[in-house]
This record gives C-alpha cells, sequence and structure tokens, in this order.
C-alpha cells in the first residue's frame, strides 16, 4: 500500500470497509478493533519474547549488570519525557500533513534528540559519582546514542499509527525486539556483561528506524535538509507539543511518587509487596486499555462531524467497559487465589493491595480514553490543567497514607483516583460537548451487569467454594466460570444488543481481514 501525504478522510463512505454512508461509526469501530488487536498481539508477543530474553540473560549477567542499566535508567527515563517534544502526536492529530510537516518533525525530533545525547554525556561523572561506581560513565556515554536514534524513528512510527497501519507497526516493533535481544545474547554469552544490555537497546533502536522507514513510503531524503525546514510549521508543532511534555512530566511524578516514597520511608519489603500488587493494576491498562488508546487518537482525529465523534467515544468506552468491569473486579474477588497460585503464600500481604489496585483498575480503564480523546481534538492544553491538578493531590495523598503503611498507601491512591475519575471525565467530555449523564448511561450496563456478578459470586464464595473447595486451582475456576455466566445473562437483559453488536463487529472486522 503506497503512502499519502494527502488530507485524512473524513468519516463518510470512502472508509475501505465497503460500509455504506449511514453506518461510519461502525466502520471506525472496526478500524479501532483492528487496530487494537494488533497492537494487543504484538504486545503478548513481545512480553512472551521478553521473557524467554531475560530468562537467557540472567543466566550469564550478574544482579550487578542489571543494577547498573537501572541506576542509568532513573536519569535516561527522565530525559526521554522530553524526547520528541510532542511531534509525533501533533503528527498524528493533524487532518491534513505535507513534506512540509515531514520535514520539520524530522529535523526538530532529532535536534532534541541530540540535546538530550549531549546531556546524558555531560551528567556521565555526575551519575557515576552519585552512585560511586565509575563503570557507569562509559556505558552512559553509550547509551546516550540512543536519543538521536529514537529520534530517526518518530516520523515513520507516527506515520503508521496515524493511517492505522498497527499490523505493520507490530512487525516492526517484534523485529527490533528480536534483534536487539539476539545482540544481548551474543555479547552475554562472550562475556560482554552490562555491555550486553547496552547493546540490545542501540540494536533495538537502531533496528526500529531502519524497519519503520522501510515499510512506508516515504524516503528519508524525502524529509530534505535542516535549512529546509519551515520555521512556522515547526512551530506549530511545537506549539501542540509543549503541553504534551508538561503532561509527560507530570505523569511520570504522579506515577513514580508512590515508589519512592515508600522506598524512602517504608523500605524495600513493602515496596516488594506494593509493586507486585499494582501489576494486577496494570495488566488492563497495559493491554486492553493500551492497545485501544493506541488505535482510538488517530481513529478519532480523522472524524469531522461532531455527533460521530460523541457516538464513536461513547461506544468504545462502553466497549472498554463491558470488558474490563468483570474483568477486574473478578480479579479483585479471586485475588487471594491468584495471588497465592502465582507468586506463593509468602506474598499474602499483596492480597489486600491487589484487591484495592484491580477495584480502582475499573475505573482507570476507562480513563485511558481521556488522552486520546483530547488529543485527537487537538486540545492537549486541557489534559496540561487537569494534571496540574491531579499531580498534586495524587502525590499529597499518598504522603498523608504513609502513616498508615503500604495499605495506607493504596487506599489513599484509590480514593483520590476514584474522586478524580468523575471530575476528569467530566472536563474531557466536554471538549467534545458529551454529557456526563449520557456517557455514565453508557458505562451503566456493564457496571450493573458487573454488581450482579460479583454478589452472585461473593455469596457463592461464602456459603459453597470455601467451605467445599480446598483446592485454589479449582476454587479459581468456580469462580470464573459462575462470574462469566452471571454476568453475560444480566448483560443479555440490560443490554440486549450488546452481544450481538460485538459479532457483528467481529464480523466486519474478520471480513476485512480476509479481503487485504
Amino acid at each position: 500500500m503506497g503512502w499519502r501525504l494527502t488530507p485524512m478522510p473524513k468519516l463518510a463512505a470512502e472508509f475501505e470497509f465497503g460500509l455504506s454512508e449511514r453506518e461510519p461509526t461502525s466502520a471506525l469501530l472496526v478500524r479501532v478493533a483492528r487496530g487494537a488487536f494488533w497492537s494487543w498481539s504484538a504486545q503478548v508477543l513481545k512480553q512472551l519474547l521478553q521473557l524467554a530474553i531475560m530468562a537467557i540473560l540472567a543466566r550469564w549477567l550478574t544482579p550487578a549488570d542489571f543494577g547498573r542499566l537501572a541506576m542509568i535508567g532513573v536519569v535516561t527515563g527522565f530525559l526521554s519525557l522530553f524526547g520528541e517534544l510532542g511531534i509525533g502526536p501533533a503528527l498524528i492529530q493533524k487532518r491534513e500533513i505535507g513534506s512540509a510537516h515531514l520535514s520539520a518533525a524530522f529535523w526538530g525530533s532529532l535536534a532534541a534528540g541530540l540535546v538530550l545525547m549531549f546531556l546524558l554525556m555531560l551528567g556521565a561523572p555526575l551519575i557515576a559519582s552519585v552512585y560511586a561506581d565509575a563503570q557507569l560513565v562509559p556505558l552512559a556515554l553509550a547509551l546516550a546514542a540512543n536519543f538521536p536514534l529514537v529520534a530517526l524513528a518518530t516520523v515513520p512510527i507516527n506515520l503508521l499509527q496515524r493511517e492505522l497501519q498497527l499490523g505493520r507497526l507490530a512487525a516492526v516493533e517484534l523485529l527490533a525486539l528480536v534483534l536487539g535481544g539476539a545482540v544481548a545474547v551474543g555479547l552475554a554469552l562472550r562475556g560482554g556483561g552490562a555491555w550486553s544490555l547496552v547493546g540490545q537497546t542501540l540494536a533495538a533502536s537502531g533496528a526500529t528506524a531502519i524497519a519503520a522507514w522501510g515499510v512506508i513510503a516515504v524516503r528519508v531524503q524525502e524529509v530534505g535538509s535542516p535549512v529546509s525546514v519551515d520555521r512556522g510549521v515547526l512551530r506549530d508543532l511545537f506549539r501542540f507539543g509543549r503541553p504534551l511534555v508538561g503532561i509527560n512530566v507530570l505523569n511520570y511524578v504522579a506515577r513514580n511518587a508512590d515508589n519512592a516514597l515508600i522506598g524512602k520511608f517504608l523500605g524495600a519489603q513493602a515496596l516488594g509487596y506494593y509493586a507486585l500488587a499494582y501489576r494486577l493494576l496494570l495488566f488492563p491498562l497495559q493491554n486492553l486499555s493500551w492497545a485501544l488508546g493506541r488505535a482510538l487518537l488517530p481513529a478519532l482525529a480523522r472524524v469531522s462531524d461532531p455527533e460521530h465523534v460523541r457516538l464513536a467515544y461513547r461506544r468504545m468506552v462502553e466497549g472498554i467497559a463491558i470488558v474490563a468491569f468483570p474483568m477486574m473486579i473478578g480479579m479483585a474477588i479471586v485475588a487471594p487465589e491468584v495471588v497465592r497460585l502465582l507468586y506463593g503464600p509468602q506474598w499474602e500481604r499483596a492480597i489486600f493491595l491487589a484487591r484495592v489496585f484491580c477495584g480502582i483498575g475499573a475505573l482507570q480503564a476507562i480513563g485511558t480514553t481521556i488522552g486520546p480523546l483530547c488529543l485527537s481534538q487537538g486540545r492537549p492544553d486541557v489534559l496540561f490543567r487537569w494534571n496540574l491538578i491531579f499531580t498534586p493531590a495524587v502525590v499529597g495523598s499518598i504522603a498523608l497514607g504513609l502513616r498508615w503503611g503500604i495499605e495506607g498507601v493504596a487506599l489513599a491512591y484509590a480514593s483520590t483516583s476514584a474522586a478524580a475519575w468523575y471530575f476528569s471525565h467530566a472536563l474531557a467530555n466536554r471538549v467534545i460537548a458529551l454529557r456526563m449523564r449520557v456517557f455514565l448511561r453508557a458505562l451503566a450496563p456493564a457496571a450493573v451487569s458487573t454488581l450482579v456478578m460479583a454478589v452472585g459470586i461473593l455469596f457463592a464464595r461464602v456459603w459453597f467454594i470455601r467451605p467445599h473447595i480446598s483446592s485454589a486451582l479449582a476454587a479459581l475456576a468456580l469462580h470464573v466460570g459462575l462470574g462469566a455466566s452471571l454476568y453475560v445473562l444480566a448483560l443479555s437483559r440490560l443490554r440486549p444488543n450488546a452481544l450481538g453488536e460485538l459479532r457483528e463487529l467481529v464480523r466486519l472486522f474478520v471480513r476485512r481481514n480476509l479481503s487485504e
């Protein structure tokens, strides 16, 4: 398929799914579902490959090797927040792009990457002195080259996402992971130590840039020279991306404040319980919601009719709720069985935390759509203003919760996030003039069906499963089977068309894939 630098098509009969003009929302949902499928599939494969690669490296590298990269990672992780300066999302959001935009995006992101490279090179001795480890200097100097390598891939990666070519993007990412892993394993077998991990990072980033440019029709030569960059276009891209940098920094603080404060005041063991339980919260966010969010931004960005935007967004959040609500509430109920089966009895203290995080995870799965929604409508400023309020609130609540240990921190975080959930959606929904009661009505069938499921499971758990079933695996299977049956039954009564619409979406999805 060739690349077309043309205006983004309007949501009408031009969709490639063979649908009529009266079915634009269905077409959009198929595109989102298709993109989400590729993103989710790639995410699962990447996790499996990473697990295999890490299993091999763990046998040949020492904990100190991994530790040194983690030390540098604290700095590189923060610097990467400024990597592309929001240029990538700006390319996705714009309805029309031309060669001037590609040139400005390429050279602007590359310039940012080079600046970050020099900053890390200058800071390498300081990093080594903070950790009292001279071996960090050459490692940091080598890793500094990763910033321009990542910048080289900014344009093609975001063009692929813009056109919802997420299958190609998934192939690029998997290829880079395999090549990076091969380099790491090869160096490790030759006694490379921490340099194996450095080689993995650089090889993966380089492979991503090369492969991404290889699967699009635009050639690197077409971006022109730095002197040909249109400064007006560059300023326009930065104007959109500037709030994103602030959002990334604030999110970084909000997401890491709990780990930093727990590690400082409650110790490594408490942080271990907390981090393990938190992974259950991240499960839907990193898989289901992340995959949908990756497709949601470019899909909504190409819709010109406000009513179609509202309808499409409402159906998308309804779809997420139908899957995420029962999954997360169900995981909260069976957390004791899950923790004991997966991690063993020594992790009992994580059970309460897991229940708290899974409960709030049901809401946060819906909350992951706020970012793509605001960015698709060209309103990153709304996200930035909200994060200016939310970040101090969540950090303050976590600090207050420290008095009651990790349980207090978890409850404080969940309480603040639950309260913020309503107001964040109310603010974001104003961007597309979607009334809050309409938004909540879309979530109601999944919420009520989940409540019916939870009551049924808890009743069976207290009166039948726990008194008579001693095997944790058998108990878990009974919980899942009973919960799924109750949920589907309740949903079919409250939202009779939901399952039929899901089947139709799958049919259109399959038809689209078979036609290619």
